[in-house]
Order: structure tokens, then sequence, then C-alpha cells
């Protein structure tokens, strides 16, 4: 009697577990539905906006082709409308093309580490929203702050500022130690997310990296992290000082075209104001 009831006991145990398992998909299934149907709306809100612009551009085309038109038979008015609506058009396209990118990284790279904390799915969504938000008012920040002229110490107050109200939101959803460990996971992705970006590049042709090579330049980055700007600063990119250590690892031609890569990236940095945003994930801040 008692090992039949030992045996119903594990049955109804492990019933139980299944359905907490059938719950947590459900969940997780549901939330990225949620957000296939964000992206698709926003598709469709920038497809309409694409094109009323070319309709309007069009309209403005087809006037200046006619024979006994002139320049005055559209107005400047008109033409600085059409000008006006294809900016925006554009910058929204960037834009929303750039959330949906990051949005896709997220549920990619961090989702997995973040469920491992035991968050639920509804402190998922109000976390990754909070990232999006911050990525775009970081780029909104550093452009105001360029724009009025902002350097130094005020620059880095202006930009911080902003990032530093969102990281508290942030930490209102998941609480200071996944807030923490989670930061710790983004900033070792960046490491990551460097090197692969210069496994890419290489990957056709006859210089690619080997596993051991990426894993080495990964170590090399935490080794040096101190060094390393944050997405705070602007575009981010490996110094040539501490590209240079990596001499012993990388081939003669491996090694070449990690610098240019490194240089390129150093240049963007220096010029951000050019920049609407980081080339890594806005989640990602400098270890200290």
């Amino acid at each position: 009697m008692r090992r039949k009831k030992a045996i119903y006991s594990f049955i109804l145990a492990i019933a139980v577990l299944v359905v907490i398992a059938a719950i947590h998909e459900v969940c997780r299934f549901r939330a990225l539905e949620i957000s296939q149907r964000e992206f698709k709306r926003q598709l469709a809100d920038l497809r309409l906006r694409v094109a009323a612009a070319q309709k309007l551009e069009a309209s403005m085309t087809k006037k200046l082709q006619d024979p006994g038109a002139t320049l005055e038979s559209a107005t400047q008015a008109d033409l600085t409308q059409t000008a006006e609506i294809r900016a925006r058009s554009l910058a929204d396209a960037a834009k929303r093309k750039a959330r949906i990118l990051k949005r896709m990284d997220l549920e990619l790279y961090v989702r997995p580490e973040f469920e491992k904390l035991g968050l639920s799915p509804v402190q998922w969504e109000k976390y990754a929203s909070l990232i999006l938000e911050r990525g775009e008012s970081l780029a909104d920040a550093r452009g105001a702050a360029h724009a009025q002229g902002l350097a130094g110490a005020d620059y880095q107050a202006a930009v911080h500022g902003v990032v530093d109200a969102v990281d508290a939101e942030i930490r209102g959803v998941v609480g200071d130690q996944a807030f923490q460990q989670l930061q710790d996971f983004n900033e070792a992705l960046q490491l990551w997310q460097e090197v692969q970006s210069l496994a890419n590049n290489l990957l056709r042709s006859d210089i690619s990296l080997s596993t051991d090579q990426e894993t080495q330049l990964v170590q090399l980055l935490a080794s040096n992290r101190s060094a390393l700007p944050s997405v705070e600063e602007g575009v981010f990119f490996v110094p040539n000082a501490v590209v240079t250590q990596a001499q012993g690892i990388l081939s003669a031609p491996q090694f070449a075209a990690w610098s240019r890569q490194e240089s390129v990236r150093e240049l963007a940095h220096q010029s951000n104001d050019l920049f609407s945003g980081p080339v890594v994930p806005a989640t990602i801040t400098k270890a200290q």
C-alpha cells in the first residue's frame, strides 16, 4: 500500500512539473507573439509613411516634368514639405529597424540568461521595453549634448543622467541583484560580440579565426576591460594599445584586419555626433 502511495505521489509530482513547464512555455510563446505583432504594426506604419512620401515626391516630379511647368508651379512650400516628409520617413525607418534588431538581439542572447534568474515573462516584457528605451534615450541624449556643444564632464553628465534614470527603472523591475547579474552578463556579451564581428569579417577569407583564437581574444578583452570605452561614450572600439597585445594570438594578416577594423571604429568614436547610436546592444555598459 505504501509503495502504491509512493508511486502515485511520484506520478503526481511529475504531472505538476509538466504542467508548470507547459504554462511557462505558453507564457513565453505569448510574449513572443506580442513582440511579433508589435513588429508587424511598426512595419505597417512605416510602409504607410514611406508610401505617403513617395506619392508626394512623385507628384512634385510630375509637375517639374511638365513641358510648360516652371519651378514656380511646384511651389517652394511643396518642395520643402516633400523633403521634410522624406527625411522623417528615412529617420523613422532607421529608428524602427534598429529597434527591431535590438529586440531580436535581446530575445536571442539576453532572454535565456534572464529566465535563468527565475524572473517572470511580465518582468521580461518590462525589462526589454526599458532596454530599448534606454538605447534610444542614450542616442537622443548624445545628439542633444553635441547640439549644445557640450564636451568633457558636461557631456558625460548629460548622457549619464539619462542612462541612470532608466537604469533606476530597470532595477525597480528586476531587483538590484538581478540587475547586476544582467549587467555582468551583458559586459561579457559585448566582448564576445566584438570578437564575432572580426570573425564574421574574416569568415569568407582564407584567414578566418579558429575557435581557440576567438577564445583567446575574448580573454584578452576581458583582461583589459578598464581600457575599453562604454557605449555611453559613443561607438564601441578596441584601443590600439589592446589590439597590439593580440599579435601573439593572430597571424599577421588577421592582426592587420583587426587593426584596420578598430581604427575605423575609433574614427567613428571621435566623430560620434555623426552617428545616431551605438553599434552594440544598448544593454551593455563598461565594467568597473
